[in-house]
């Protein structure tokens, strides 16, 4: 799930990178690490290829999370994703779009919020969904880990989705965590 990236590094606390865009003045741009991803603007590259920089730079947060967290040492998460999981999701658990678009849905289960939530496929660490709107998003599992530090499992999640109908698309991060198994899923931290 994370095009790019040829290894950790040895020392555990970096990952090597190996991906090429093409560069706004015509030369290719080669990334060999996510702090020469982080430096460059997007100016820098040809438009057609912002979203590919997009998810460089979504994937090295991630992977900048993964490094700095812990095993945990319980999980209250399913093993395996299912069709209850993303009814089970907080309705905000979508792309952020700016605005009040998150602030309305806030409170409430994705299975409630939406009332029409199809489960479009499941597939190892990937569940792919369809909201009312016919907005599409691909939950992606990028990590199991402690990030938060209370030795409970976060899951790291990238959400790679499209609006067919305004032919947008596009990529976002969050961190997914459950404190109990009484209490839900919340959002415990996402990318900005």
């Amino acid at each position: 799930a994370f095009p790019g990236l040829a290894q950790m590094a040895p020392d555990g606390k970096n990952i090597l990178l190996d991906y090429e865009l093409d560069g706004a003045n015509g030369q290719q741009m080669l990334f060999s690490s996510c702090s020469q991803v982080n430096a460059v603007q997007d100016e820098a590259v040809t438009p057609h290829q912002f979203k590919l920089l997009r998810l460089l730079r979504i994937n090295c947060r991630a992977a900048e999370l993964y490094l700095n967290s812990a095993p945990s040492s319980r999980s209250f998460f399913p093993q395996t994703l299912t069709a209850s999981f993303a009814s089970e999701l907080p309705a905000q658990a979508v792309p952020d779009r700016g605005g009040d678009s998150l602030d309305m849905r806030k409170g409430a289960l994705m299975g409630r919020y939406e009332k029409d939530l199809r489960i479009d496929t499941i597939d190892g660490n990937h569940l792919s969904v369809t909201l009312t709107d016919g907005d599409k998003i691909t939950y992606v599992i990028l990590a199991r880990v402690d990030v938060d530090g209370d030795h409970k499992e976060d899951w790291i999640m990238r959400l790679d989705w499209s609006s067919p109908d305004s032919f947008g698309d596009g990529l976002d991060l969050i961190v997914l965590s459950k404190p109990s198994k009484e209490e839900g899923f919340i959002i415990h931290w996402r990318y900005k």
